[in-house]
């Protein structure tokens, strides 16, 4: 039964831990012929140790299983940031210098991982696959607009947020859509135009913001089907249009001209 015992310890269980059931078996080995009750209790204390040993064993084992693939993730630089040798966005990461070190403690100089650290490498693991979804939905979008029009779409980066900025076919150069994609891949879509000043926009500038408002629906369709011809579906939900602008009669009132201001006239759709 001893024998049992030490052959069933997992193999990493430390090296101390495996002495202790060793010697509880050699001790009941001894005062077996003597005082079989004795070696009974021996075993059976044997037993006890050998079990949490198990238990504490297979905890560590997972626990390090865990650790090391959220430093494989946490070290590798994804598609999109610069230097990795792919054409992708660059997409800016947190800084997870602090959680690697704590790893790599926990990995290769031994020890315990307090559960505020594990909270720690989680929440900075999630923010990488924030980025990662980000990333991927700028792509996928990207890369429909230009299997459309690939002259007329352009990618910037505003902190954490991807942004397209794409001319629909047909709308020339005073209107376009700006596709804003957010932490975790949520895309705000917005209906843009250049920037002019207040006291020089006409009625006709007006109209022409409310018909490339309510074409933009139509063109978005459009995209959303060469995107989810690429895997990623984007269900844009747009909210109430707005009313058509009413004309002025006789020329725009006096206090509309307030003098030069630069201004974007947004119509916002979420998805």
């Amino acid at each position: 039964l001893g024998a049992d015992l030490l052959a069933m310890l997992p193999r990493n269980v430390p090296a101390a831990d495996y002495r202790l059931v060793e010697e509880r078996v050699t001790v009941a080995a001894e005062v077996a012929a003597r005082r079989p009750a004795a070696a009974k209790r021996h075993l059976r204390e044997a037993a006890g140790f050998a079990e949490r040993m198990t238990r504490d064993a297979e905890r560590r084992q997972e626990t390090e299983e865990w650790a090391a693939q959220q430093l494989a993730f946490l070290r590798d630089g994804h598609p999109g940031t610069p230097g990795d040798g792919h054409s992708g966005t660059p997409v800016p990461l947190p800084d997870a210098r602090a959680e690697i070190a704590v790893l790599e403690r926990f990995l290769y100089q031994g020890g315990t991982l307090a559960e505020a650290e594990r909270v720690r490498v989680a929440a900075r693991v999630g923010e990488r696959v924030d980025a990662y979804q980000r990333m991927y939905a700028t792509e996928v979008i990207r890369a429909a607009v230009r299997r459309s029009q690939p002259e007329t779409a352009g990618c910037t980066t505003s902190g954490a947020v991807q942004i397209i900025d794409w001319t629909p076919p047909g709308w020339g150069e005073e209107h376009w859509l700006r596709v804003s994609v957010e932490a975790g891949g949520t895309a705000r879509v917005a209906t843009m135009h250049r920037e002019r000043d207040p006291a020089e926009e006409t009625d006709d500038d007006l109209d022409l913001d409310w018909q490339r408002c309510h074409e933009a629906p139509e063109h978005l369709e459009k995209l959303c089907e060469l995107a989810e011809r690429a895997g990623l579906s984007v269900p844009f939900d747009f909210g109430e249009l707005p009313a058509r602008p009413v004309r002025h009669m006789g020329g725009r009132p006096a206090r509309d001209h307030t003098g030069p201001k630069a201004r974007h006239r947004d119509q916002e759709r979420q998805s």
